[in-house]
Parts: structure tokens; C-alpha cells; sequence
């Protein structure tokens, strides 16, 4: 009876009903097999704010949860499912019986997702009453994680990152990195970064301490080839730039692989992952410049393999055994896979909403990650519906061609104008898809959402109204309202638009007005929460683009009509 009802996020692989109701009471006893407190202890305390919980070496009066620890031979044999032995270790068994539960893992990730696991079912008690069962559970993707870009805007201070990391942490994702082109203190090269808020060597060691007792792999990640402005742009680096653009840093030049040596050595003094991002993502300009001559001699994909190696045996050097980069030039020239170490592992990214992705093909005898994204930057609200169907399809058709990772990405281009909570769907989302690979509507996981207390229902109804306002102005990866938000009010590239970029009309900016006070409207129902400010605060600028908008209009159909009037003081 009760048990049809639970809903559990992400979604189990398996529940066992034994058809008859227990009364936990308003304790629970926790029997640990083992000294193991520390590594689950933020899993305890999310069972805390569910019930009183005590800790004992025996078992006491009461109602008990014990923990068990097997063999992997022996979860297998128990759970009675085909679960890949990659996975094994974050595979759980909840046996929620009327006298006892018992946690059966393998692993201390298993461990800890069962206790979030059970957290999630006692929120769904009845008069403490619950409904006995078996859940059998484990993930559908090894490698279940979110890249923060914190280098093109905001970087975000440690109580926001440990926030982030929370959740990630409460839906069973299992690795977190921030991308840095130049937002790092590397104390051998001081003046990178310098003008604005940087990640320090102390940050490092206390993000991968949090993330450490939270069973999720702080992984290193930095930008080793294009993207690299923000250290060219120095006078000091200028000369590592393959071109007057300072956009990509110069390949096969002596002096960037010094440079790359010293930047890697010093970002990796506070990290214990043994896997790096090193990007090397939209170098346009290979060969347009330092390296003109050798990719001529011998091709732009043969110059891009040499870097390539040669960045890796840097972080070799350093303690690197597995090295993940982005797809584009693998796309482009698919015959390089072949010639790939196996310790590399390209990224797949593609942030459309796509049904298929036909490239993919090309990495199925490889070790191969996807990469969706929040959707979220270059907009003043995120375009989740974007964002849902480039979850939900890129993961299904990385699933399909054997993938075993998915790096959620959320970029900040063109300075993180967006607030960060509002990506917080898409991490959930993401985090629900790849463990479960459950098939949702988009109105399906808002419920959820909804359910779970994540939004309220004011917060769903605000939601739902700030949406609307990036139809019809979506291009590419970008929504075209946001130039207008901080455009020059006569020349700016919404007003007359630019190349790639359409410009906006009238009805589009009474639209946006409408939203915007539609928004404000609801807003006023609103708690106090952060998410419900971040919310607001969209809405405000939703409805300051539009009254911009249309005041930038008044003001030109006024000049093209000759009915300005010139005041001479």
C-alpha cells in the first residue's frame, strides 16, 4: 500500500514490497561494523534532521539500523541484478524490515548513498509509520559529476561551493571540479589572476576535505590551450600567443610548456585526484599564427597531438594517471581516437537539445564521458527546458554508446551574469538521469522537485512564468535578452544586431515587460529563502530589459520621425 506511493530521488533501481507496516518510533539506533564514523558522518547527520539517532556496538532496545559490509560476490548474489562491477562499490541493499534495517555495501559509497537513501524514505513516514521493504539500488554511470566554470565572472566563495557540493552530495553525484583558466594563485606566476578573486592553494585542500567525507572526487581541472586571454592579455605572456587574437596559447613553443609546467605543478599541490581536465577545448586558431608553418608541414590535427602529449606528460610528471579532454578536434578528425593513450578520456559535449548525436559512434571502443550543461549562462533566467531535453538525450545516447561518465557543465561566458542557484535544477536533474537513466517529462520533475521541497509552489509558479521569457529569443547557446539587459540603449547589439546575433523587436521587449511584472506579481507570495531572491531578482531584470527595450525604441522612432525636441541650456 504505502510503499506505491514513496518517491525517491533519484529514482531506485529496485524496491521489494513485504506488504506489512512497522513504527520506527522517534529513535534510531545506528550499529556500525566498523570504525567508518568520519567517512559517513554528513550521512548521519542528514539522518538527524529526520530522527534522534544513537550510536551503539550492540544491539539495544528499539529500533536498529545496522550496517553490514560484504563481498562484492555476495551483494551480487543478494540483490539478484546484473550490476557492473565498476559500479559495485556504490551499490547498496536497504532492508527495511519491522524489526530491524539493514544496510548491505560493499563500498563506503554505497554505504553512504544508502543512508541518503533511507533519509529520503523517512521523510515520507506516516505517523512514523512505514511500509516494510527491500531497495535494491545502484547507478546506471560510474562517473556522475558537475564542472563550475569559475574563471569568466563570479567565483563563488567556499560557503557557496560547500553548498553545491551538498547537493551533489544529497543526489548521489560523485564528482565535482571547478574550471580555471586564470582565476588560481600560482605562486610562481602571481600576476595571472591578480584583478580578480582567486582560488587559493588552502581553498583546493578544503574543498577536497569536504568533498573527501562526502564520497565525491575533487578532480583538477584546467584550461591548457585556447581560452587563455586572461594570462595572454598580460604583457609578461603576450609572446606565447599563437596570434595577435591572445586567444590560444602557442603549440610546440618551448616556452608554453614551461609556462604549462609551472601552472600545472601548483595547481596540483592541493589535490589527491589522480584524473585532470585539461580542456584544450575551441583552439579556432591553430595555425593561424607561431604554429602556421608546422601545420602546414604536417596538419592542424597532427600539431594538436603533439601538444596534446606533451601536456600529459607534464601531468604525468606530476602524478596523473587518467587525463580527460574536451571532443571538438576528435569530432573534427575522428581517425585520432585510434591513436589515443588509454589513460586519456575525451568529454563528448554538445549543450543542444538534440535526439541524436551522431559522433558519438566514434567513441564506443573508447573510455568516453558526455557533457551536458545547465544552460543556464548567457541568460538573465535559464533556458530549463533546453536544459532538460540536453540532459535527459545526450545521457540516454552516451548510455546507448557506453559511456561511463557525465560532466554536467556550468559555463559562465561572458561573465556569469546568471545566479547561481538557478542552475540548481539542472544539477539535480542531471544527477537524477545518470544514476537512473529514468525516463521523466518535464512537468514530471518539476513535481518532483516540488515534492522533495526544493521549490515550493509559489517558487514552481514563478518558475514556470520566468521561463517563457527566453521563447523565441534563444540562438545557439545563448538567450539574445541578456545583451539587451547591458546593451548601449541607441547602438547596442540587440538594438541593431550584430553578426550571428538577430536583433530584437518592439513585441519582443513588451513581452519581456509583461514577464517581468507577471513575475514581480507572484514574487510578492514568496519566502525569504536565497532561491527565492535569486528568482526575484530575475524577474526584475527580466522587466528592466523590456522597459530598456522599449524605451530604446521610443527614443529612435523619435529621432527617425524628427519629433525631439533639443533643450539648450
Amino acid at each position: 500500500m504505502f510503499y506505491m506511493d514513496i518517491q525517491l530521488m533519484p529514482e531506485v533501481k529496485r524496491i521489494i514490497n513485504y506488504n506489512n507496516e512497522i513504527n520506527i518510533g522517534f529513535e534510531l539506533n545506528i550499529l556500525l561494523d566498523k570504525d567508518n564514523y568520519y567517512n559517513i558522518k554528513p550521512a548521519i547527520n542528514f539522518l538527524k534532521t529526520k530522527i534522534n539517532v544513537n550510536y551503539s556496538n550492540e544491539i539495544l532496545g528499539g529500533y536498529n539500523l545496522i550496517t553490514k559490509r560484504i563481498s562484492n560476490e555476495e551483494l551480487l548474489h543478494k540483490s539478484n541484478e546484473p550490476i557492473n562491477n565498476k559500479v559495485i562499490e556504490q551499490s547498496y541493499i536497504l532492508d527495511i524490515k519491522k524489526e530491524e534495517t539493514i544496510i548491505y555495501y560493499t563500498g563506503e559509497e554505497g554505504l553512504n548513498y544508502a543512508f541518503l537513501t533511507f533519509g529520503q524514505v523517512l521523510d515520507q513516514k506516516l505517523n512514523w509509520d512505514l511500509n516494510s521493504m527491500k531497495i535494491i539500488d545502484y547507478p546506471s554511470v560510474e562517473n556522475r559529476g558537475l564542472m563550475l566554470d569559475v574563471s569568466r565572472g563570479k567565483v563563488p566563495k567556499l560557503k557557496t561551493i560547500y553548498k553545491i557540493i551538498d547537493i551533489l552530495y544529497l543526489y548521489k553525484m560523485n564528482i565535482f571540479q571547478v574550471y580555471i583558466e586564470d582565476a588560481y594563485f600560482f605562486p610562481s606566476h602571481p600576476k595571472i589572476g591578480e584583478k580578480k578573486r582567486r582560488l587559493t592553494e588552502e581553498d583546493i585542500i578544503k574543498i577536497n576535505r569536504y568533498c573527501k567525507q562526502r564520497a565525491i572526487e575533487f578532480q583538477p581541472n584546467l584550461q591548457t590551450f585556447s581560452h587563455a586571454h586572461g594570462i595572454l592579455r598580460i604583457p609578461e605572456y603576450k609572446d606565447l600567443s599563437e596570434n595577435d587574437d591572445l586567444w590560444t596559447i602557442a603549440p610546440l613553443k618551448d616556452e608554453t610548456y614551461q609556462l604549462l609546467d609551472d601552472l600545472i605543478k601548483n595547481l596540483l599541490k592541493g589535490f589527491e585526484s589522480k584524473t585532470m581536465h585539461i580542456n584544450m577545448d575551441e583552439a579556432y586558431d591553430i595555425g593561424t599564427g607561431y604554429s602556421k608553418d608546422i601545420c602546414n608541414e604536417i596538419g592542424k590535427e597532427q600539431v594538436y597531438l603533439k601538444h596534446l602529449d606533451k601536456v600529459i606528460d607534464i601531468t604525468k610528471q606530476y602524478g596523473i594517471n587518467n587525463t580527460l579532454i574536451w571532443s571538438d578536434m576528435f569530432n573534427k578528425y575522428p581517425e585520432l581516437l585510434k591513436e589515443l593513450d588509454e589513460s586519456i578520456i575525451p568529454i563528448y559535449w554538445d549543450y543542444s537539445p538534440n535526439e541524436d548525436y551522431s559522433n558519438m559512434k566514434h567513441y564506443e571502443d573508447l573510455e568516453f564521458w558526455v557533457a551536458p550543461g545547465t544552460s543556464s549562462w548567457n541568460s538573465i533566467f535559464p533556458r530549463m527546458k533546453n536544459a532538460f531535453s540536453n540532459i535527459n538525450n545526450i545521457i540516454d545516447a552516451g548510455y546507448k554508446h557506453g559511456t561511463n561518465g557525465v560532466l554536467l557543465t556550468d559555463w559562465g561566458d561572458y561573465g556569469h551574469m546568471q545566479s547561481i542557484g538557478l542552475s540548481f535544477p539542472g544539477y539535480i536533474y542531471a544527477a537524477e538521469k545518470s544514476w537512473s537513466l529514468n525516463e521523466l517529462t518535464y512537468d514530471d520533475f518539476l513535481s518532483r522537485m516540488e515534492f522533495f521541497d526544493f521549490f515550493t509552489k509559489d517558487q514552481l509558479e514563478l518558475l514556470r512564468i520566468l521561463e517563457t521569457s527566453n521563447e523565441g529569443l534563444t540562438d545557439a547557446f545563448k538567450t539574445k535578452s541578456l545583451y539587451s539587459l547591458f546593451d548601449d540603449i541607441i547602438k547596442g547589439k540587440s538594438i541593431k544586431g550584430v553578426q550571428g546575433i538577430d536583433s530584437l523587436d518592439k513585441s519582443d521587449f513588451i513581452k519581456l515587460y509583461s514577464v517581468g511584472v507577471k513575475g514581480l506579481q507572484v514574487s510578492k507570495n514568496l519566502d525569504s529563502t536565497i532561491l527565492s531572491k535569486e528568482m526575484t531578482l530575475s524577474a526584475m531584470k527580466v522587466k528592466l530589459t523590456g522597459e530598456k527595450g522599449l524605451l530604446s525604441n521610443e527614443i529612435r522612432e523619435r529621432f527617425a520621425n524628427k519629433t525631439v525636441c533639443l533643450v539648450k541650456k
